[in-house]
């Protein structure tokens, strides 16, 4: 039989990442001595996770940029980025 099927998708939301088009943001909670003396953490990403080298003297809501680690993309609509925002605790 020749016609169209309507499917709907539902995605529902991640409680870790939020997506912004094809970029990802992520709150990511560092120690005070991380963010003083910057360190090392492991960030969450949609591909699995990555280490990440947080800056010296960092504040909470430091933001840092992961290229290419957003929403796959195409030849001519490049992948999406990854901001991973800095939470001292």
């Amino acid at each position: 039989m020749a016609g169209d099927a309507l499917v709907e998708v539902k995605v529902k939301p991640d409680p870790k990442y939020r997506r912004d088009g094809r970029d990802i943001h992520v709150e990511v909670p560092i120690s005070l001595g991380e963010a003083v003396v910057g360190g090392k953490v492991e960030v969450p990403t949609v591909h699995g996770p990555v280490t990440v080298t947080v800056p010296q003297r960092a504040n909470s809501g430091t933001r840092l940029r992961l290229k290419g680690k957003g929403i796959a993309g195409t030849k001519r609509d490049p992948a999406g980025d990854e901001y991973v925002t800095l939470k001292v605790m």
